[in-house]
């Protein structure tokens, strides 16, 4: 009798094992034509070739999800960054269309900026006086930047970082710039353009 096996009957040209259940039923390639072939044990079994099979699948699926807004919003759905990488305060009006109020310049600070993920707009001033408008939407996967800091727009998904000057990338596996977002700054509040 093979190593681990049980004896088996045969019944209706089948072999079965004294529990009643069908062993295991092997493949193997002719090169094994051994004492083993067609034994439990022996070779790679159906069942565990097609475990083998589903589990890969589930492996490959789960690196193909998307991953939207993912980021964590504070304030509200804002996230404000210093350029030291500290919270910078303010009191920013929910915006979503053209005109409104997204931010005030005095709250945008310089070298940092804010990401107001309800507006779908990060407001970076990487100098005094200069306020430049871009995306919230990680060119990456799709992810929601979420937050400012160290002169760079982060994205928490995979790394991403982007630089708020221009918007160009700083690091991180994007493939291209945030996209830009025109706005208008009047006494002191921006808006988008």
């Amino acid at each position: 009798m093979a190593r681990n096996a049980r004896p088996a009957t045969v019944v209706s040209s089948e072999a079965h094992t004294p529990d009643g259940l069908s062993p295991e039923v092997t493949t193997c390639p002719d090169l094994l034509d051994g004492p083993d072939r067609g034994q439990p044990g022996g070779c790679a079994s159906r069942r565990r070739w097609l475990a083998g099979v589903g589990a890969t699948g589930a492996v490959i699926l789960s690196g193909c999800a998307t991953y939207g807004n993912s980021a964590p919003a504070t304030n509200g759905g804002e996230s404000t960054g210093g350029g030291d990488g500290t919270a910078a305060g303010g009191d920013a009006q929910d915006a979503a269309g053209d005109g409104q109020v997204l931010a005030r310049a005095a709250e945008v600070p310089v070298g940092g900026g804010r990401v107001l993920a309800d507006a779908g707009v990060v407001i970076t001033q990487p100098q005094e006086g200069t306020f430049k408008g871009f995306s919230t939407t990680c060119t990456h996967q799709g992810c929601t930047v979420a937050e400012v800091s160290d002169g760079t727009i982060n994205c928490p998904c995979h790394g991403s970082k982007f630089s708020v000057a221009d918007g160009s990338v700083a690091g991180g596996p994007a493939p291209r710039s945030l996209d830009p977002r025109d706005l208008v700054v009047e006494g002191g509040d921006i808006r988008l353009a």
